[in-house]
């Protein structure tokens, strides 16, 4: 996608939600701080005492780890300015982030948590899902990312989970290799 489209598609958006006062409340908080949503799933997998829940929970904090890792990495050699900063018309509704607007760091964290909770327990993932997508909704009325921003920060929420689920499997994989080939010594 161009760029002048996708700022037009931020300012689209940012003129649905900031027109009221409760709107941009509301679109700030999403940006801020529906992602510590999250926070209360991991809390509610982790009283249920399932393996599988407690396991989904570690799966989520290195997903959520290396999603962040990833996306700064990207952030770094790519630089691409955010909306707010390419266009006076584009207005800023949050602090300033510090670094550059692809991808979506709050994105790609919030996808990869959903995908944990989701293997751990579907009803929560449906929520956790839509979380991440009130977030990246929220990060576009905030003026802080393009939709491509959202869609890189979705790539990599779901990478992040797949390879610290693919580490996970190997390494539970030779955990059994290793008891089985003891008990047959």
């Amino acid at each position: 996608m161009s760029q002048p489209l996708e700022l037009g598609m931020v300012l689209a958006i940012q003129q649905l939600f900031i027109g009221h006062v409760w709107s941009r409340e509301l679109a700030i908080f999403l940006a801020r701080w529906c992602i510590y949503i999250d926070v209360v799933f991991a809390i509610i997998l982790l009283s249920s005492k399932r393996k599988k829940d407690v396991h989904g929970v570690v799966e989520a904090a290195w997903s959520a780890i290396l999603a962040l890792v990833l996306t700064t990495v990207v952030a770094l050699m790519i630089q691409r300015v955010r909306p707010y900063l390419a266009s006076s018309d584009v207005r800023l509704l949050i602090p300033p982030p510090l670094n550059s607007s692809f991808p979506s760091g709050h994105t790609a964290t919030a996808v990869a948590l959903a995908c944990a909770f989701f293997m751990a327990r579907r009803d929560l993932g449906y929520w956790a899902f839509g979380a991440a997508a009130l977030v990246a909704l929220g990060r576009m009325v905030a003026g802080v990312h393009y939709p491509t921003d959202i869609l890189g920060g979705l790539g990599l929420g779901l990478v992040s989970y797949g390879m610290v689920n693919l580490i996970h499997w190997q390494l539970r994989r030779r955990d059994l290799r290793g008891r089985m080939a003891h008990k047959h010594v």
